[in-house]
């Protein structure tokens, strides 16, 4: 997506499955679809809550820290929330990567 000349990167990913072709990458939201969001913004939030009729509530309860991984079984949608353990890693240019902020001398490739 171009916006005013600028490539904009979204934080969601569109997949479909089906059997002859398997899973695989599409560009617009269409039936069927999965929406894989990582650190969506506000708008992002709204589009993906209007294209697909789903409460955008249900979407930013992903985004809260406490929720707990869950299946949410709706009319019109399967909310599925996964929360997964991850060590953050921080570039520094002076000393390789970080973990939670502290220097680490072991380079990651």
């Amino acid at each position: 997506m171009t916006l005013l000349g600028i490539e904009v990167v979204r934080m969601y990913k569109i997949f479909l499955s089906s059997e002859h072709h398997g899973t695989v990458r599409r560009n617009e939201i269409e039936a069927g679809s999965w929406v894989a969001m990582t650190s969506p913004t506000a708008e992002e939030l709204q589009t993906v809550a209007q294209e697909c009729n789903i409460q955008l509530e249900d979407l930013r309860a992903a985004l809260d820290e406490e929720e707990r991984s869950r299946i949410q079984v709706e009319d019109d949608y399967t909310l599925i929330i996964v929360d997964i353990p991850v060590i953050g890693l921080v570039r520094d240019d002076t000393s390789g990567y970080c973990r939670h902020g502290q220097p680490d001398n072991n380079y990651l490739p």
